[in-house]
């Protein structure tokens, strides 16, 4: 597990990548440019332009696409939650699970409550907006945690091995990438 989950995470990100460039290109092939940055929905743009295009089944998929992110995050938020109250970081109470399906209910439920609160008085791009900002915020003290543990921990009691300088760079690629949102607001 120590070797697949690094290897997992950067196939997930080079395949991301390509995605995205691809996308990118299909885009700027298919529609002009001027139209792809003024318009607030641009690949429902490009759907639309194509031949066999249907924009509404395009936002379909987009919805149960958002919905599918939205449980993501709640399920994220209950295990980091449960695991953190399991270590003692939280009171024990976030630790409980359910007796029939060994889930942390409690802390899924507070999750929901939490998206739901949440989800009322900002728009979508404002959630993405704080969420974005939030993992950001995580990525670069997870990176700082492993730098402090790669200083005091002899490397043979680390459970994750990482070349020194990965740490640094990517808390500062995630904190550049944080000032960068808040500097272009």
């Amino acid at each position: 597990a120590y070797r697949a989950l690094p290897l997992a995470i950067f196939l997930a990100l080079a395949i991301s990548t390509l995605l995205y460039i691809a996308v990118a290109t299909v885009a700027v092939i298919s529609v002009p440019l001027e139209t792809l940055v003024s318009s607030p929905t641009p690949l429902r743009d490009v759907v639309a332009s194509s031949p066999i295009g249907n924009a509404e089944i395009f936002g379909s998929v987009a919805l149960i696409a958002t919905a599918n992110g939205v449980l993501i995050e709640i399920l994220m938020v209950a295990r980091v939650s449960y695991g953190m109250a399991h270590r003692g970081w939280l009171p024990a109470w976030f630790a409980a699970v359910s007796p029939r399906s060994r889930t942390p209910v409690r802390t899924t439920l507070i999750a929901g409550a939490i998206v739901l609160l949440l989800a009322v008085p900002f728009d979508v791009g404002e959630l993405a907006a704080m969420t974005s900002n939030v993992l950001l915020s995580l990525f670069v003290i997870v990176n700082l945690a492993l730098m402090r543990l790669q200083h005091v921990a002899p490397r043979d009691d680390l459970p994750i091995r990482a070349p020194r300088w990965l740490p640094p760079l990517g808390a500062a690629g995630a904190a550049a990438l944080l000032a960068a949102q808040f500097l272009m607001g």
